[in-house]
């Protein structure tokens, strides 16, 4: 009786062991385990709280908030420097201006002189026009006693500084709010995940947005600062590519490893920003975590290259060309347009693309996440939405792994 008993409780013991998530286990059973646990390397970092944090966040990455708002009033306070030092200029060109749009002003009965100038004081007293006004920043001198030609305008030393700072903080300030659109609709769709099924989820937008603009804004900044970076050095080697003649074998290899090494660096973050938006974790602790998320679950992008970037893409293609075609028949049979039907045409399918792209770009972002929130309950043992489980569990974990196989291992 006491065999059998202690053989029931092995077996049920063993059960739980199956169930309980891998890294969860502080305890160990005999002298053996420990001492071999002992003798292993301590586990990598590991976020207890894995799942969507709804309770108050700490705030992270306040220095790349302080960095960002430092290169923003640099650059407004270079602008507005450059507006007062060059008001006379700023005025003539207004004046310009205004008397070359006056005609068409006031051939509209809407419009009036003092809408003009207001539109105009709007447009020249922008941020938008302050790389324009700083080419007026110039300096003259003699260059000799000729009669002719004798003086030469030559920008200030400080002009070509001030555009660069002027692009990298558009650049950045674009890519910011790009990376909090990624970050409010990951958090967004996490709290529906996470949630019990059945239960109804009110407020996530503005939670969301509260915690993108809150205490993960210096992780949003800095996930914008990593992707301009990516961009302007990808400009760089483009733009060194194009410019140069042929070129060696050694100046391709560099190339293609700057190449490998930006789409790694944006594929990175890409789950990044998503795994931050779940657990609220700074941007550093987030990306070497959801890296061993997937490492430790043997999760392969193979779903998010076919799905989101193969798979939407032929469809917005497909889908466009039928619309266009379908524009362009009903405008050859029922209009005589001639051949401003195929420019109409040409422009329909032009805007539906555009419209499928945006949407498609909202349905690559909730993969992403929802790829993610699998690997962490796959992770930790859980199921939180099980018509999501039975769908992943049915594709590959790798490239050259048949979905069968994916299905025993899980």
């Amino acid at each position: 009786m006491d065999v059998e008993a202690t053989q029931i409780e092995v077996g049920v013991g063993s059960s739980k062991e199956k169930l309980e998530p891998l890294l969860s286990k502080s305890e160990v059973s005999d002298e053996g385990e420990a001492v071999k646990a002992d003798d292993q390397p301590p586990p990598l970092p590991y976020y207890p709280g894995f799942g969507f944090v709804s309770e108050p966040r700490p705030y992270r990455d306040i220095a790349a908030t302080v960095i960002f708002v430092i290169f923003v009033l640099a650059s407004v306070a270079w602008g507005i420097f450059c507006v007062v030092n060059h008001n006379e200029d700023c005025g003539l060109v207004d004046s310009a201006m205004y008397n070359s749009s006056s005609g068409l002003c006031y051939s509209y009965s809407g419009y009036s002189s003092d809408t003009a100038r207001i539109e105009q004081l709007i447009e020249f007293r922008s941020i938008s026009s302050w790389p324009r006004v700083s080419k007026f920043s110039r300096s003259s001198y003699c260059q000799g006693e000729a009669a002719t030609d004798c003086c030469s305008w030559s920008v200030d030393k400080w002009v070509p500084v001030y555009y660069i700072l002027t692009i990298f903080t558009l650049l950045w300030s674009i890519l910011l709010m790009t990376e909090a659109q990624v970050y409010v609709l990951s958090s967004t769709i996490a709290q529906w995940y996470f949630t019990v099924s059945g239960s109804k989820v009110t407020g996530s937008i503005r939670q969301a947005l509260k915690h993108a603009f809150g205490p993960s804004f210096g992780t949003v900044t800095f996930s914008g600062l990593v992707v301009a970076f990516v961009r302007m050095i990808r400009a760089a080697v483009d733009s060194s590519q194009n410019a140069q003649g042929p070129q060696g074998c050694f100046i391709a290899m560099l190339r293609c490893c700057v190449n490998f090494a930006l789409i790694s660096i944006e594929f990175l973050n890409k789950f990044t920003i998503n795994f931050a938006a779940i657990t609220g974790e700074n941007y550093c602790n987030s990306a070497k975590l959801a890296y061993d998320l997937l490492k430790r679950n043997l999760l392969s992008p193979v779903l998010v290259e076919v799905i989101s970037t193969r798979l939407l893409g032929g469809m917005v293609f497909v889908l466009s060309v039928v619309y266009a075609v379908v524009v362009c028949a009903i405008l050859r049979a029922g209009m005589n347009l001639g051949a401003i039907a195929y420019y109409v045409t040409a422009l329909a399918w032009l805007l539906l693309f555009v419209i499928f792209l945006l949407f498609c770009q909202v349905l690559d972002n909730i993969i992403d996440t929802v790829y993610i929130c699998y690997a962490i309950d796959k992770d930790s043992g859980a199921v939180s939405k099980l018509e999501v489980h039975d769908v992943y569990l049915m594709l590959p974990v790798s490239r050259d792994q048949p979905p069968a196989l994916a299905v025993q291992q899980a």
